[in-house]
């Protein structure tokens, strides 16, 4: 083999070796959704069980989860205040652009859409949040 057919083999292999890497990512990255999904599903039905055994359950879940988000948000906006520098770079940095980049649609992306249309109907009937009021004492009148 001449020196030129072994740096095109060297080449074909490393091209090779590449989408290898890409399809492992891609096929990583759509495991990863389908979890994230299924495990979006249970979590739902957890809640909406539970909301049937203990009403409020739902709406309290919502609150303290738009709470905890309220601050996530304020600390995140604390720390982008901390981290911005006093002077910008005069010139940007150039990154190279990474070779396993794919410019066109993932199937996870193409499945996401169909993903959240399964999930629209339920999202829709998910259980509205009701307001629950502190239970009141019945005393019955004794016979004195």
């Amino acid at each position: 083999m001449t020196g030129v057919g072994r740096a095109s083999h060297m080449e074909e292999c490393l091209l090779d070796l590449k989408r290898d890497i890409a399809e492992w990512i891609e096929s990583l990255q759509q495991a990863d959704q389908m979890f994230h999904h299924m495990m979006s599903m249970e979590f739902w039905s957890i809640a909406r069980t539970m909301d049937d055994i203990e009403p409020g359950f739902w709406s309290q879940y919502m609150q303290n989860r738009q709470e905890i988000f309220q601050q996530s948000m304020r600390e995140r906006a604390a720390r982008r205040q901390k981290s911005v520098p006093e002077s910008k770079p005069e010139t940007p940095v150039a990154r190279r652009e990474s070779p396993f980049k794919v410019n066109e649609p993932t199937p996870a992306e193409e499945n996401s859409e169909r993903i959240s249309l399964f999930l629209a109907p339920l999202d829709r009937d998910l259980p509205r949040l009701r307001q629950v009021s502190p239970q009141t004492e019945v005393r019955l009148p004794t016979s004195d």
